[in-house]
């Protein structure tokens, strides 16, 4: 079976079916070092269901997923937990722990899979704490903490481990325009910065456009465009442009649930 050699992230013809649903239908994808890809597509498209793939949290009906050399559902668990060392999440909701304060959060990747002194994981986290902005926010707890500085610990905490790939679960969740714009520009300097590749799933167009160096879209469990933000604008696909405008008439809704209620 031949292995990728350039590309940090490959899918090959994956399938993924529930016994209600198929959810991913041959899709295939290559991610090349230092992209930014954004996966688009309606809730429920399989954007999430793509990063937890990658992860191994999930197991493909056909297919194969590579991250670098390692074809991900042929790990044991112990190779499997090493290779997510070399992978940062971050959630959609940021996922703290409501019960350790911002230093132990960050610190979590650190204590688990590493045997770092407690002095090496404070400087570390001390480190990426600064490159978001939170250097003084340390033994805050997470009920004290806006949004965007949740989103930004995260963030620090998806670092620690100096992944050579960064996942981001609907970044702007739940966040204001301009709190969403501070994210992402966020993103984009720490990704380029730590020259680290990332995948970023969201169905918010502004940001995916700030953010991308490649767009792909997902409909009916198959990627139907695959791009970059200059061309993408341009693809003369209907549902790609219902998606980009947002509008109500067009193929998307059609035979949907949701149609009903535009009429």
């Amino acid at each position: 079976m031949t292995q990728p050699l350039n590309h940090v992230v490959e899918l090959r013809d994956v399938e993924l079916a529930f016994p209600e649903k198929k959810v991913l239908d041959g899709v295939s994808l290559a991610v090349n070092p230092l992209d930014r890809l954004v996966i688009m597509g309606q809730s429920g498209s399989g954007k999430s269901t793509i990063l937890r793939l990658i992860l191994g949290i999930l197991q493909p009906t056909a297919g194969e997923i590579f991250f670098k050399q390692f074809e991900i559902s042929r790990l044991s668990r112990a190779k499997l937990q090493q290779v997510r060392a070399q992978i940062g999440m971050v959630y959609q909701y940021s996922a703290l722990l409501s019960s350790r304060n911002v230093r132990d959060n960050v610190a979590l990747p650190l204590e688990e899979l590493t045997r770092k002194s407690t002095e090496e994981i404070d400087q570390i986290v001390d480190e990426k704490l600064e490159l978001v902005g939170l250097a003084d926010s340390k033994r805050l707890m997470p009920s004290e903490l806006s949004g965007g500085m949740r989103k930004r610990v995260s963030l620090a905490r998806a670092l620690v481990m100096d992944p050579h790939l960064i996942l981001f679960d609907e970044p702007s969740a739940g966040l204001d325009p301009v709190i969403s714009s501070v994210i992402d520009e966020l993103i984009i300097s720490l990704t380029e910065r730590s020259k680290v590749t990332s995948i970023i799933g969201t169905h918010e167009m502004d940001s995916a456009f700030r953010i991308a160096t490649r767009m792909a879209m997902l409909y009916h469990g198959k990627v139907i465009a695959d791009a970059s933000p200059e061309q993408f604008r341009d693809i003369d696909d209907p549902v790609v442009q219902q998606f980009l405008s947002g509008s109500t008439e067009g193929p998307i809704l059609e035979g949907s649930k949701d149609a009903v209620a535009t009429k």
